[in-house]
Parts: C-alpha cells; sequence; structure tokens
C-alpha cells in the first residue's frame, strides 16, 4: 500500500514550494525567503489590529449613539409628564367651575 500525503501539505501546494526555497544551498534565497515570510507575517498582524481598532471605533460610536438617543426619550418622557400634568391642573380648574 502507498502512503498517502499528509492533508496539511499538498504536493505542489504552497508549503511545499516554502519548503523547497528553505531547502536551497543558496543562503541568498534563504534570506529572501525568510523575510518575505517574515513580511507577511507582519502584514497579516497589521492587517488583524487594524480590523481590531475599527471594530472598537464602530462600537464606541455606537454606544455614543445609544447614549444620545437614551438621552432624547428621557427629555421626551419628562416632557410628556410635564404636559400632562398641566392637562390635570387645568383639568381639575375647569370641574371647580360652577355650571349654571
Amino acid at each position: 500500500m502507498a502512503e498517502e500525503p499528509s492533508p496539511t501539505v499538498k504536493e505542489n501546494g504552497k508549503a511545499a514550494a516554502v519548503s523547497s526555497l528553505l531547502s536551497s544551498s543558496d543562503p541568498l534565497v534563504k534570506l529572501v525567503t525568510l523575510g518575505l515570510v517574515v513580511l507577511t507575517g507582519l502584514g497579516n498582524f497589521w492587517a488583524t489590529n487594524k480590523a481590531e481598532n475599527r471594530g472598537t471605533e464602530e462600537v464606541e460610536r455606537a454606544l455614543q449613539e445609544i447614549h444620545y438617543i437614551r438621552a432624547r426619550i428621557d427629555y421626551f418622557e419628562n416632557r410628556q409628564v410635564e404636559l400632562l400634568d398641566k392637562v390635570r391642573e387645568i383639568d381639575t380648574k375647569v370641574q371647580k367651575i360652577p355650571t349654571p
């Protein structure tokens, strides 16, 4: 029975290409390959960090909007209570007026 290759390493895949470049006898090829791998890692780190910061900014903006909306609702509610009190006061005064 023939041995199957590991499922994580494909023949002629990226891992095989990097492996063959790193096993090269030319130090310049190894150095360039290592530099590209480091550069790719730094790019991934930067992109992840930027996405995380963007998500944090969006959450903060959403919370500010929620607080603003909540303040407007509280203002509206208090205003309605004040108006209702005035209506009740007027109603009480109207009821005290004698009818002919």
